[in-house]
């Protein structure tokens, strides 16, 4: 039924580039491109439908409208978060985070952004295979207890002396934090956990791939669960502190590609030259 949609842009430069990076991580072709004009993108081995980015034929200012959106389908749940994390990166604006949307239906995974002009994008993929069980745990399991204590054994293997500040079995059950846990079939895959701070804000804790899943997209989903359930809970921001060297490189990458940046000390945590301290906004 559709041959094309097409939305405008005042800056064609910027949104080639910016859908050419999206593009790259969906699988989509680029078909055509005229220079300062159009450009136009469609699945392998398809001829139509196409979508397509440019300046207004009349001349006129392009302009993002209330209730349009552009919907792309992925075909995994990594895809959903890689090209939600890319379009954020490359200066799209936050519009709902990747998540389950279970209103629409139960195998619905999306996340919303809006491109460089304000135009609404989503991206979503229905396939539940291969999902990972995210559900809230009490830490009464032995699965969660072990990757508790595998994860205070890393911090305190790659931190100097006094300067851990990652919570113990006790710490994660304070009522003013919640974890979660990460599941395929019986095998616990990971953890995080959110503790509630004064005001609107929380703080990202104990984030941790168990050792079987490493590489395979759990920290991305535990993270972008948190940043929902802050955004459901009504916060307004999100707060961590984290290590510096080679170990916690792939975390502060994490962070960084779903908009973190680094900033002051927060709490009662130290300011040293090991520690590092990030912040989100929403």
């Amino acid at each position: 039924m559709l041959s094309h949609i097409q939305i405008g842009t005042n800056d064609f430069p910027a949104a080639f580039a910016f859908y050419t990076r999206l593009m790259g991580h969906l699988g989509v072709d680029l078909y055509f491109v005229e220079p300062e004009q159009w450009a136009g993108w469609r699945q392998p081995g398809t001829e139509r439908p196409l979508f397509i980015v440019g300046r207004p034929f009349d001349g006129q200012d392009a302009s993002s409208g209330n209730g349009h959106m552009v919907a792309f389908a992925a075909p995994s749940h990594d895809v959903v978060e890689k090209a939600y994390a890319a379009a954020i990166q490359a200066g799209g604006t936050d519009e709902g985070a990747p998540g389950w949307r279970r209103h629409y239906h139960p195998d619905y995974y999306g996340a919303y952004f809006r491109d460089l002009d304000g135009n609404k994008i989503c991206v979503f993929c229905h396939d539940p295979a291969g999902i990972f069980n995210i559900r809230e745990d009490d830490l009464s399991g032995g699965p969660t207890r072990e990757l508790v204590a595998l994860h205070l054994a890393g911090m305190h293997e790659n931190s100097p002396p006094g300067t851990v500040c990652a919570l113990d079995l006790s710490g994660l059950q304070r009522p003013d934090v919640t974890v979660w846990t990460a599941w395929e079939a019986t095998a616990v895959a990971g953890m995080a956990a959110m503790r509630r701070l004064e005001g609107d804000i929380g703080e990202v804790k104990s984030m941790r791939t168990h050792p079987d899943f490493l590489r395979r997209g759990v920290a991305r989903r535990l993270l972008a669960f948190i940043m929902a359930e802050a955004r459901a809970a009504g916060l307004t921001a999100l707060c961590l502190e984290t290590g510096s060297g080679p170990a916690f490189e792939p975390a502060l990458a994490l962070y960084r590609k779903h908009g973190f940046v680094n900033g002051p000390a927060f709490g009662d945590y130290p300011q040293t030259e090991f520690n590092q301290f990030l912040h989100l906004r929403f």
